[in-house]
């Protein structure tokens, strides 16, 4: 997965001009190896989200996963790197199973942060794990209310609506995770089972 290095500038700080851009979404699709990197690290540096989600639908692995990598950076590094510590520290104790503390630290963030979107996402995750489901689903439609290429929040929303048996929603947001990143497997899985449970398989 590619990581930041700690002085690196939030996402948006690096201005390019939409040719850069087009060059580097070039390279980072049919690039070398390091061309590829070099390209993505540009494109994080530069916000250029738009740019990312169009390399996720690439037919190379290597482009989708490093595309993948570069929107949670943007996502992640919004609003710096103290914040970004703080969000590390969430995950570390959402994931050494601290959901609790973990929730928490996310909607400290949130509050600090009201635009931070990632920050109401994880506080979905954290929701999802704890079986709150409801709750998770509600936020993780505002997360793509206002992110809409957010795949991450459109895959928990078709997990919790799974758990839910709400299987309308279930077919709409794995549709909408699949046409961000076509190589979801997850989701293609949650479309065949939706739609067999609806009855327009």
């Amino acid at each position: 997965m590619i990581r930041l290095e700690p002085d690196f500038l939030p996402p948006g700080r690096q201005g390019l001009s939409d040719a850069e851009v087009g060059e580097f979404a070039r390279l980072l699709k049919h690039g070398r190896p390091v061309e590829k990197q070099r390209a993505l690290l540009k494109l994080i540096a530069a916000g250029a989200e738009s740019a990312l989600v169009e390399c996720l639908r690439a037919r190379d692995p290597i482009t989708v996963q490093f595309a993948t990598d570069g929107l949670w950076e943007c996502w992640l590094n919004e609003k710096g790197r103290k914040a970004r510590q703080e969000m590390e520290k969430g995950i570390k104790l959402m994931e050494a199973g601290g959901l609790g503390e973990a929730f928490e630290v996310f909607q400290s963030l949130a509050k600090a942060h009201p635009d931070w979107i990632e920050a109401i996402n994880k506080q979905a995750t954290v929701l999802y794990l704890q079986t709150r489901l409801e709750e998770s689903l509600n936020l993780c439609r505002q997360v793509v209310e206002r992110k809409p290429h957010h795949f991450g929040a459109w895959s928990g929303m078709a997990l919790c609506a799974v758990r839910l048996e709400d299987w309308k929603t279930a077919l709409t947001a794995a549709s909408q995770a699949l046409r961000l990143q076509p190589r979801g497997e997850t989701n293609r899985e949650i479309v065949k089972l939706a739609r067999t449970k609806l009855g327009t398989a």
